[in-house]
């Protein structure tokens, strides 16, 4: 397994570099790889690394433990990520851009000027490509035909020309470097159909990654010792007896709360019953009969409760003051 670190400042390509590295290592050398990043907020200028771990068998775990493999391209990460690696492990640098004061021992170190160089070729920003270049030649990681293979359907289309050529000139420097002989690139450009992405639901997506998740499963278990399976079967039978205590446990708490809920539904349907009846006198219009009261009327009229009242006798009448001279009879009006 190999686990490789490519870090350096925003804006350098870093995590294209490290994407091409692992698409590489998976798609055309057939073997399996990760691919994890960090980065700051800024879009330019942030300290980034991105971790890639090759392993030719299916990759457990995504992220970096040690690396043996750490490419610097700035004196930041250099100074951050260098004495993090492996004892005889590999430290590529950019020649332009970091200063090693003293390199950790036991690794080996190899510099190359690739911003230098991607500069003569027009442009500082491919200085990510010189470098992967120059990766392939000094590692065996990844193999020179599969990496040209990969750089069509990962780079823009009108940057392509200069990524290829920044690409030959980093693995020509690592090999001239290594002293071996490089591999010369084909008079043809490989056929390798630009990359599309196909459009796939997160439905899609979600059962894909659950499929691969038990294949994955399934696999360490074939490859478990005997120990490890007799481990994992006391575990599993610890488990059970655990969810069936839980269960007895929660069917208990279940039926003391369905017999309590029991006593008070009792009480409840007693008050409801009486309910019940008011209810039914009030739709039959019964009323109940209120006792009746001593009423302090007369005899003659006790069944007004009111006492009676006397007549007022008639005013007598009063004397007619006419020229006739007659006299009227007093009487009631």
């Amino acid at each position: 397994m190999n686990q490789i670190r490519i870090s350096g400042f925003g804006g350098q390509g870093v995590i294209r570099c490290g994407y091409i590295i692992g698409k590489t290592a998976s798609l055309f050398d057939g073997k399996h790889a990760t691919l994890t990043q960090s980065f700051g907020p800024e879009a330019r200028g942030s300290a980034c690394s991105a971790q890639i771990v090759v392993d030719s068998e299916p990759v457990r775990y995504p992220y970096l433990t040690t690396p043996d493999t750490v490419v610097a391209m700035s004196q930041e990460a250099y100074d951050k990520f260098g004495s993090d690696i492996r004892r005889n492990g590999t430290l590529m640098i950019d020649d332009d851009l970091v200063k090693p004061e003293a390199a950790p021992v036991g690794c080996r170190l190899y510099a190359i000027p690739a911003t230098r160089i991607a500069e003569d070729l027009g442009n500082r920003i491919a200085a990510n490509i010189v470098m992967l270049g120059f990766f392939t030649a000094v590692t065996d990681i990844i193999s020179v035909q599969s990496a040209r293979r990969a750089l069509p359907s990962s780079i823009p289309p009108r940057f392509l020309e200069l990524n290829e050529k920044a690409f030959e000139e980093g693995y020509r420097f690592g090999s001239e470097l290594m002293g071996s002989e490089p591999v010369p690139p084909p008079a043809m450009r490989p056929l390798t159909r630009a990359y599309k992405p196909s459009k796939v639901t997160k439905a899609k997506a979600g059962r894909r990654a659950t499929t691969l998740a038990r294949v994955n499963r399934m696999d360490g278990k074939m490859r478990e010792s005997a120990a490890a399976k007799k481990a994992w079967k006391v575990a599993e039978k610890k488990g059970a007896a655990q969810k069936a205590a839980e269960k007895k446990a929660l069917d208990k708490k279940t039926a003391e709360a369905a017999k309590k809920a029991g006593g008070t539904k009792a009480a409840k349907g007693g008050a409801k019953k009486g309910g019940a009846k008011k209810t039914a006198l009030k739709k039959t219009g019964a009323k109940r009969t209120a006792p009746k009261k001593k009423s302090s009327a007369t005899p003659g009229k006790a069944g007004s409760g009111k006492t009676a009242a006397k007549k007022r006798p008639n005013p007598p009448a009063r004397k007619s003051t006419r020229s006739t001279g007659t006299k009227k009879s007093p009487g009631k009006k």
